[in-house]
């Protein structure tokens, strides 16, 4: 969607080519000492840094075209200046959102965000917090205690919004961050790794190396020798499998170059499952003697067959058929010779056949192999020979060191696993040094394990800094009743590149004219809020019609039939309708009014319907826009209680809309409670209030059911407190807060109840010029800001 705005600029001269500019002049109309602001592409200045653009005030020629004043001076004078252009404050911090979920109930919990190469970023939070309300304080507060960098937490019920705002000490890039311990414990047992000299001075003959190569060609079957050890190769067996059951898995063993040492592979053999069984019956041949007397033929078999032969008063015979077995054979073994070749039963019985196909072996065809390589010749040198032994209090984390061997325990090591960490088979072994050397061998308690003792945090969204293709330029205008232009001047130059459409200005307020804000969040249309709370302000020629009263009832039906009046809504509806303003102003309009807040001569408002634009000229491509706008806010015969559900007394808090970004806060001990917009009902009791602001200036006014109490002044991008005073909330009482943003340069009144959150920010964004003498501080400013 292509950008459209009331304010634009349009080139002068050669310029590259910008796929947002504007070709059109329609003109906007200023007031004498009304600012305003408004989102310009990132394009407009054409490659320029903008530090070195600024907005200047031009006049126009009454001959053709734009005759804009250029300034002699390389830097524009006060005078001259008509606004300011900056990046959006987005670009001023890093956003984290967090995430607390349980509670430590008591037990003290840390935790700590680290960057990927370990560095702390706030430092280790401790807590054994017993409330979530406490929890969160003391995390808020922790974040926003860091030295570096100033910090500013918003709570959103269970998620902290933290801004880190950017400073020549400390800049959090879009980075990976990860939640840790952050501190250091250390078990308290006491793991042993002792050792004793038994030896000394032992002559050790000139040792090699050797490396074990095992082929990778291996079957079921296969013998590998290595010294005295043999192994059996089994189905699936690779070479590790066989160096594992050879050597423990080593890949190099040690001898003296004087050993001989078998090594060799053979093919062997393996047994596979036969597929066919034999054919055996029985042939009568005759009774005798109270015996009956049976032939056992075999016609059908191969190696490995199973033959049972069994019968009433019989001996069993049982035969595997062997390898170069015939007939004659196996029935020589079915019929005993001591029956005359025949097999005998009790007479009458039956003689019982039993085959199987068993199994049989047939000798390996592939090339099994294990060679040793020579990899390193030591030479004969004395050593000395000490016991170790490892001791048996063993917790996890704990360190092993012995030599070069480095072990870390888990939770399930004994002292026999540790041994075996560390390159032996027992608990108790012998290690040998080199002659005057000394025996390097301890055991540390290590840290204790500490992931059960991280708070229940997670980051669930960033960091993140959000640069916008679009700038903010804020505008003002000082100059006399006439026709104006801004113009974007080069101060490397002193030569004005872009100038925007006609400013028509006037003294005093022109009759249907109306001042309309707005402010969203993200990608609204073809606008960019990446600063939180960003109002966009210009005049447009239009009127509001009068208010329309528009009521929601309900009714309630009883049990007896009768009806009561229920819960009862008025709202107020007004029809916004412009003069004739341009084509390209009304679709501006259009996306204006389509904003979430929108707000018209300090009256919030919400679009509901009813958009018509009407063609009024073809030749002048004008319109006529009519809107139906209702007013935000309602009255209601129904009373809500937000805050709290048991009967207890309350008064009532109102924060009149617009709040422009502000957000207040009521603090009672750490039970806070945030307001926004519209009303809320709290327990009567004494309040700290907390003011913060965004992108606009505003003078907060306080009001006691209708009676003025006091007021304060915060610029924008601050954070404001009462400091001496209390919010008191009684049964029955409306405190109501009425927030008004500060457009012109006028000084207003303040009491000394102000402090700023980020005063190098503000001067170095230049984000922020007021004269000094329009908000005073309290002695202690700099301690508190310090603290």
């Amino acid at each position: 969607m292509k950008f459209q705005n009331f304010l634009r600029f349009r080139a002068l001269g050669e310029q590259p080519t910008n796929l947002y500019t504007s070709k059109v002049d329609s003109f906007i109309k200023t007031v004498q000492g009304e600012r305003y602001c408004a989102l310009v592409p990132r394009s407009d200045l054409y490659g320029r840094e903008i530090e070195d653009v600024a907005v200047v005030l031009c006049e126009q020629s009454n001959g053709n075209g734009y005759s804009p004043i250029v300034p002699n001076e390389l830097e524009p004078t006060a005078s001259q200046i008509a606004g300011e252009i900056k990046p959006q404050r987005s670009e001023a911090y890093t956003l984290l959102r967090f995430l607390v979920g349980e509670i430590p109930n008591g037990e003290m919990r840390y935790f700590a965000v680290s960057r990927k190469n370990g560095q702390k970023v706030f430092g280790t939070f401790e807590s054994n917090a017993t409330s979530k309300t406490e929890l969160l304080g003391q995390i808020k507060s922790h974040f926003e205690s860091l030295s570096s960098a100033p910090v500013r937490v918003e709570l959103k019920g269970s998620v902290l919004e933290v801004r880190i705002y950017h400073t020549n000490f400390f800049y959090l890039a879009d980075e990976e961050l990860q939640i840790e311990l952050g501190k250091s414990f250390y078990n308290k047992n006491n793991p042993t790794l002792g050792y004793s000299l038994i030896e000394s001075n032992v002559s050790i003959p000139e040792m090699i190396e050797y490396e074990i190569v095992v082929s990778q060609s291996i079957s079921e079957g296969n013998i590998f020798y290595l010294g005295s050890k043999l192994y059996t190769a089994k189905l699936g067996d690779n070479s590790e499998d066989i160096l594992l059951n050879l050597t423990g898995g080593e890949i190099t063993i040690t001898r003296p170059s004087s050993e001989t040492i078998i090594c060799a592979a053979q093919k062997g053999s393996r047994s596979i499952q036969n597929s066919e069984t034999a054919n055996a019956y029985s042939v009568y041949q005759a009774t005798e003697g109270g015996w009956d007397f049976y032939r056992i033929n075999v016609t059908s078999f191969v190696e490995g067959n199973y033959i049972e032969i069994s019968g009433a008063g019989a001996t069993t015979i049982r035969y595997t058929v062997a390898t170069g077995d015939t007939r004659s054979i196996i029935e020589a073994v079915l019929n005993p010779a001591d029956y005359s070749g025949r097999f005998r039963v009790t007479s009458g019985a039956s003689v019982s056949i039993i085959v199987l196909s068993g199994k049989r072996t047939i000798g390996n065809t592939n090339a099994p192999s294990i060679t040793l390589k020579k990899k390193a010749i030591y030479p004969a040198k004395n050593v000395d020979k000490y016991q170790v032994i490892v001791g048996g209090d063993i917790q996890a984390n704990n360190i092993f060191t012995l030599g070069d061997n480095v072990y870390v325990a888990t939770e399930e090591d004994t002292d026999a696993s540790v041994a075996n960490g560390l390159g032996y088979p027992a608990p108790v072994f012998v290690v040998s040094v080199d002659t005057g050397t000394h025996l390097i061998a301890y055991a540390k308690p290590g840290l204790e394990p500490g992931l059960e003792k991280v708070l229940d945090i997670s980051i669930i969204e960033g960091p993140i800094v959000r640069k916008s293709s679009q700038i903010v330029l804020n505008f003002y205008i000082e100059g006399s009743q006439k026709d104006y232009v801004l113009g974007l001047l080069d101060k490397t130059n002193n030569e004005i590149f872009a100038i925007s459409n006609t400013l028509r200005h006037y003294s005093v307020v022109p009759n249907n004219t109306i001042l309309l804000e707005v402010s969203d969040y993200g990608q609204v249309y073809c606008y960019d809020y990446a600063e939180d709370s960003l109002y966009q302000s210009i005049r447009i020629p239009a009127a509001l019609s009068m208010p329309i009263n528009s009521i929601e009832e309900q009714s309630v039906t009883m049990l007896d039939g009768s009806v009561q009046k229920g819960n009862t809504r008025l709202f107020q509806k007004q029809s916004l309708v412009t003069r004739q303003i341009s084509s390209e102003h009304a679709l501006a309009l259009a996306y204006w009014l389509q904003h979430r807040y929108v707000v018209i001569d300090r009256i919030a408002y919400l679009a509901s319907g009813g958009y018509r634009d009407m063609p009024v000229s073809l030749i002048m491509q004008s319109k006529q826009v009519k809107c139906d706008l209702l007013v935000q806010g309602h009255a209601t015969n129904y009373e809500n209680f937000f805050e709290f559900s048991n009967q207890q007394l309350y008064g009532k808090i109102v924060v009149n809309r617009p709040s422009y970004g502000a957000k207040l806060f009521l603090t009672n001990g750490f039970e806070i409670s945030t307001l926004i917009d519209g009303e809320q009902s709290f327990k009567v009791g004494e309040y700290n209030l907390e003011i913060y602001t965004e992108s606009s200036m505003v003078e907060v006014l306080i009001f006691s059911d209708g009676l003025f109490l006091t007021k304060c002044l915060i610029p924008a991008y601050s954070r404001g407190f009462l400091r001496d005073e209390l919010i008191r909330v009684n049964s029955n009482m409306m405190i109501v807060f009425d927030i008004i943003k500060i457009t012109n340069n006028i000084v207003v009144e303040t009491v000394d109840t102000t402090t700023y959150l980020l005063p190098e920010e503000i001067q170095y964004m230049n984000e922020y010029r007021q004269n000094t003498d329009e908000i005073s501080f309290n002695s202690d400013f700099s301690e508190d800001f310090a603290n």
